[in-house]
Parts: C-alpha cells; structure tokens; sequence
C-alpha cells in the first residue's frame, strides 16, 4: 500500500530577473511518507522557502504535480487551495507572525475562527493544544509578553489546531538560542509521533537536520 503523503513530480519553478530567467527548480521529484520527518538543506537562494510555499499552495510551479493524498493541489483555484491549505497543511515561520493584538489562546483558535468554527469551541480546542505545549498560564498573555521560545510554541499550537496531515516550518529556530532549539526540536518531534503529522522543515541548523528522519539537499 502506497503511504506517501506527498508526491512531487517535475517541478519547475523560475522568476524574471531583469533580462535574466533565474531557474531556482529544476525538474524536482520527492515524496513524503505520512508521519515522516524530513528536512530541507542547501545555501541560501537554493529554493528551499520557494518550494515550502509551493508545497502549502503559497505559489504555484511553472509546470509539474504537487499531490496531497492522491490530489494535485496545483489544479485547485485560489480559494479552494486557501480551504486545503486550512484543513491539511500548517505552517510554521521564522518570524512568528502572531496578530499582537490578539491573546495567545485567540491566536491559536484563529485557524478553526476561520474554518466555520463557533468562538467557543474553538477557543476550547485552543486552549487544550496551549497545555499541549506547555503554555497553559500563557492563555491570556499577548505576544508582547511572551519569550521568543514562547512565541515560537504558539506558532506551532496555531498550526496543528485543525489536525493537519503536514506541517512546513521555514528556518523555524533562526530566532532561538541552542537552549530553545533543543526544546523546539523535543515539541515537534513529539508533537508529530503523537499526531502522525508530516514534517518538512527548511533549515540550517544541524541541531535540527541532525534529528530528523531524511534530508533532502537542494542544490
């Protein structure tokens, strides 16, 4: 039985730069199994964010297949990759990207607000994944409030809300000391055993690639 998660075949992806054709993709074919996690390497400017953005639907390719579970989500319009993107891929940045004036728990309960979630429940179900990941006395604290490790942590409870099959994280630990990474690392790695949940993180800290499963170099 096939359990790839996802399946990327010729994917081609490249800008216009001045009179210049800047290729950053080339013919790139991988899979990932569900519950794998893999890690994404190469020098800056190799296409690492580019091709996180294509997997979650951010941008499309060129040419080529990124397929979810059998669907080429590259065929999907505008609005019905936003839905899958909502329902099946987090996404986890560098820079947090909190809403500040919102409260950690209204933060995390954001994704299921847009989903058609009622308030309540959703701020129920946010408030279980802030013990999750050990933020229970930070519910109601603003991002103003929190450490970096603390902000990075509600990030991560933000985008496994909706039970996502997947979660793409770019230079998720470029802001943490070695300490934080380590705890990083520990929290999403349990959180993905626990869950089955897919991970593909762009990195370039061996503290992280050195933990995962597969590394794919992108050059």
């Amino acid at each position: 039985m096939n359990d790839d998660l996802i399946n990327c075949i010729n994917i081609n992806k490249a800008y216009s730069q001045a009179d210049e054709k800047l290729i950053v993709l080339s013919n790139l074919s991988f899979s990932v199994r569900k519950g794998e996690r893999i890690g994404l390497t190469g020098v800056s400017g190799c296409g690492k964010s580019t091709l996180l953005h294509i997997l979650a639907g951010l941008d499309l390719p060129d040419s080529g297949e990124v397929n979810f579970n059998g669907k080429n989500i590259v065929l999907l319009d505008r609005d019905d990759r936003a839905t899958f993107r909502n329902k099946n891929i987090g996404f986890v940045y560098q820079f947090h990207h909190l809403l500040p004036e919102f409260s950690a728990i209204e933060n995390v309960a954001f994704p299921l607000w847009l989903s058609g979630e009622s308030k309540n429940n959703s701020l129920r179900e946010a408030k279980e994944i802030l013990d999750k990941v050990d933020l229970k006395s930070k519910e109601d604290s603003k991002p103003s409030q929190l450490s970096g490790g603390e902000r990075q942590r509600v990030a991560i409870a933000r985008s496994i809300i909706n039970k996502p099959s997947s979660i793409l994280m770019d230079e998720p630990t470029g802001n943490l000391d070695n300490k934080n990474v380590d705890n990083f690392m520990n929290l999403v790695l349990d959180l993905s055993k626990d869950l089955n949940i897919s991970l593909i993180i762009a990195t370039h800290d061996n503290n992280v690639s050195s933990r995962l499963d597969r590394l794919l170099n992108l050059e």
